[in-house]
């Protein structure tokens, strides 16, 4: 599955429906731009707790999955841990399929 969630961020990336970085993903969010926010599991405590926090007062999905490294590679970036999917359709695609894989 991970080789589906890696095509589709790469296509979000391409169609620019991605946005990268802790804060950038906490600006988005606050500007209801962000559908999905992926946080990568590996990153601190307290910038996951930041994140969640932010997107549970948006209203904003989020899911705490994979690493840093796998999340960064896929859209051919470097030790970033947040990742903001802002189209609909990818983040449902995304979703699904995060959530496929965790069973």
């Amino acid at each position: 599955m991970r080789d589906k969630i890696e095509s589709y961020m790469g296509f979000a990336r391409k169609a620019r429906a991605i946005v990268v970085g802790t804060d950038t993903c906490i600006i988005s969010m606050k500007k209801k731009n962000i559908k999905l926010l992926i946080i990568a599991s590996d990153a601190a405590i307290n910038s996951i707790e930041k994140l969640q926090n932010a997107a549970i007062s948006n209203g904003v999905d989020f899911r705490v999955f994979s690493n840093k490294e796998k999340l960064s590679s896929y859209v051919g970036m470097q030790n970033k841990i947040a990742f903001g999917i802002t189209d609909l359709g990818f983040a449902n695609a995304i979703l699904k399929e995060i959530d496929f894989d965790v069973r």
